[in-house]
């Protein structure tokens, strides 16, 4: 279900910029030519109060728009159903059109998606919206594209692994903090990605030997992280991920790491169908509510 914490738009506080940012997302879904789409960025100004009023007149059918979104209110009960346009000449949206529409552009992208939700159907994974669910991880993690995880910036560094990381409400990370300060963060990258891996990787997650935060740090769709869930995984799917650890960037093999690493099947799939659970599963969730919000944009559509 989508839901905001805060009331967002025209004379609101907007100090949740999780809730901006699912407004700004839920509202785009709604947009279409020649109505142009709106930045998702989680701040809040003039040009989400005129998308919210506009919204308001067109699908609301609000005479005197208030440019406001309330946690319990009429505008985002319309802005969480399906939109009204896009449908395919058959009248019916496609999962590939639903894809697009949120972003997952390219032939190799949505083969890859359309290959990992048939690995569900085949694992006996039939609930769509755990479907949905566990497919709003591989988007935000890799966007349907398994890779290895990539270079951070001092900022972003200080953003995941510093000491502020812990006061952002539904965003906060609870990682451990290794970055007291900018300079901190900005003195490891310095030294490379090597460097950067080591320091948050290391010495964890079965990453005992030098160089392992950074030989085993995240890959494929859902950033398999740390030495020992290598091995766990590799010997799971008879795959050899401790010796050759690329392998869980190529697509196939990806695929089973996904349904190994969540232990997902057809008997315990009800305790995925709370996408919370599976966000806390996959592990510290970066923008828990745009994965909300792909969920249940693709929900009807599986």
């Amino acid at each position: 279900m989508v839901s905001i914490a805060h009331s967002v738009g025209k004379g609101m506080a907007n100090t949740n910029r999780n809730d901006v940012l699912l407004v700004q997302r839920l509202l785009n879904q709604h947009r279409q030519a020649p109505l142009r789409r709106i930045e998702e960025n989680g701040i809040a100004g003039p040009e989400l109060s005129t998308a919210i009023e506009e919204f308001q007149r067109r699908v609301v059918k609000m005479k005197s728009p208030d440019g406001r979104v309330d946690p319990h209110g009429a505008t985002l009960k319309a802005l969480a159903a399906p939109p009204q346009h896009g449908a395919s000449v058959s009248g019916r949206k496609t999962f590939v059109e639903a894809l697009a529409r949120q972003g997952v552009h390219g032939p190799a992208a949505q083969a890859n998606a359309k290959a990992v939700l048939q690995a569900l159907k085949d694992a006996g994974i039939t609930s769509k919206r755990v479907q949905a669910n566990i497919l709003a991880q591989v988007n935000a993690e890799c966007g349907f594209i398994p890779r290895s995880e990539g270079h951070y910036s001092a900022h972003t560094l200080l953003k995941l692994y510093g000491p502020d990381q812990h006061h952002k409400g539904a965003g906060a990370t609870h990682n451990h903090v290794y970055f007291k300060t900018l300079k901190d963060a900005q003195d490891i990258v310095a030294k490379g990605p090597e460097a950067v891996f080591e320091k948050i990787y290391g010495g964890r997650m079965g990453n005992n030997a030098a160089g392992d935060g950074y030989k085993y740090r995240g890959r494929g769709y859902i950033q398999l992280t740390g030495k020992d869930n290598y091995k766990r995984v590799g010997t799971a799917i008879k795959e050899d991920l401790v010796g050759h650890p690329d392998l869980a960037n190529d697509p196939k093999v990806a695929t089973r790491v996904l349904l190994s690493f969540l232990g997902i099947n057809a008997t315990n799939q009800s305790h995925f169908e709370d996408i919370n659970k599976v966000n806390h599963k996959v592990g510290p969730a970066a923008s828990p509510a745009s994965r909300a919000v792909f969920a249940e944009a693709i929900l009807k559509f599986l």
